[in-house]
This record gives structure tokens, sequence and C-alpha cells, in this order.
């Protein structure tokens, strides 16, 4: 008997950017939004789109050792 495997729990990284944004501005943190050169906007971009891609790998992960 086979284990179903998990559902998938993909990130995306426009979602959690928005995410991002929504709680910066209740927040009122001096990152400026408005501006994609914002040193600390471009370290949240990539962190987002590590999570994405490490959630991608860890989505396809379980599949990879899957027997039928």
């Amino acid at each position: 008997m086979r284990v179903p495997g998990p559902d998938s729990l993909r990130l995306d990284r426009h979602e959690l950017l928005e995410l991002v944004r929504e709680r910066l501005t209740a927040w009122g943190a001096p990152v400026r939004l408005d501006d994609p050169t914002d040193p600390a906007w471009m370290l949240l971009e990539e962190a987002a789109w590590m999570a994405e891609t490490l959630s991608a790998r860890m989505d396809a992960y379980p599949d990879a050792f899957a027997s039928d």
C-alpha cells in the first residue's frame, strides 16, 4: 500500500512580495515601496525568489523517491 504524497505547498514570489508590501505599509516601515532600486526592497525580492525556488524543489522531492 502506497502512502499518498503531501499536497503542494508551492509559494509564489509575487504573493509573498504583496504580503510583505501590505505588512510594511501597515507597520509604517521606511522602505520605499515605489522605488525598485531601494536596497531593502531588492533584498526582499531576492528572498522571495529563493523561497519560491526552494518551495518548487521541495514539492518535487517526494516524487524523486516514489515507486509504483
